[in-house]
This record gives structure tokens, C-alpha cells and sequence, in this order.
């Protein structure tokens, strides 16, 4: 599992989450010694992608936009990507 938010005071479920089979990002503060704050990247993703995989990726429209581009950027499948956006649908594509 990947989860992603500003800071660790933003992430839901946090104690819950943590666990070595999940991969914690934080866009606007530093969350670990191993991965500086910002939006996700391919090398957030690749880890927890198993080949043949179904993808699944929620939260705001912008978030879900730019996870399915990052997918798409790994060669993964666009039928293997379920997703769930909350916010203007506009800007989703794919």
C-alpha cells in the first residue's frame, strides 16, 4: 500500500497504516530519512506494484489524475486501474 498526504497529522488511519508493507509519502513535510517531501513518484509506486496487478487510487480528482499518469508512465495496464475521485471530474483523464 501506498498513502500519501500533506503531513502525518493529515493521514487518516495513520496508526493503522504503519507497517513495513506500506509506503508513507508526505508533500509538505519531511516524513522519513528515506524520501524527501512532494507529490508521488514512480519510484513511490514501484515497490508496492506487483506484476498483473489491479491499482487502486483515491482521493481528490487532482491526486487520482496524477497517480493514473504516473501508472500509465510505468507501462501499467489502464483496465488494471480502479479508481475512486472526490472533487471536480474535469480534470481526470483516461
Amino acid at each position: 500500500m501506498v498513502a500519501s498526504a500533506r503531513t502525518p497529522r493529515d493521514l487518516f488511519f495513520r496508526d493503522e497504516l504503519d507497517g513495513p508493507e506500506t509506503t508513507t509519502a508526505f508533500s509538505r513535510v519531511e516524513g522519513s530519512l528515506l524520501r524527501a517531501p512532494g507529490r508521488l513518484q514512480v519510484e513511490d509506486l514501484r515497490p508496492a506494484l506487483l506484476p498483473g496487478a489491479t491499482a487502486y487510487v483515491c482521493g481528490p480528482t487532482g491526486f487520482v489524475a496524477h497517480v493514473r499518469t504516473l501508472l500509465d508512465a510505468m507501462g501499467h495496464p489502464p483496465d488494471a486501474v480502479r479508481t475512486e475521485a472526490f472533487g471536480p471530474t474535469d480534470d481526470l483523464t483516461g
